[in-house]
């Protein structure tokens, strides 16, 4: 049997890092269950961008977009 595959969108992997509860929830369920997290590189970047931009004590001196 294939593990299914899913794709979550960056306002999920964002709440769910910086503010928890319930889409950390939805990021947990997908990482220990019997689906396959994808992620592509826009939502990446994306990400990035956004936490560039409001959170940017989150990454430190790192990352600027």
């Amino acid at each position: 049997m294939h593990a299914k595959r899913v794709t979550i969108d960056s306002n999920v992997y964002l709440s769910a890092l910086l503010f928890g509860v319930n889409p950390r929830r939805v990021l947990e369920a997908a990482l220990l269950g019997s689906q396959s997290l994808i992620i592509s590189e826009e939502i990446f970047t994306e990400m990035l961008k956004v936490i560039s931009k409001k959170f940017p004590k989150f990454l430190g001196a790192y990352y600027t977009f």
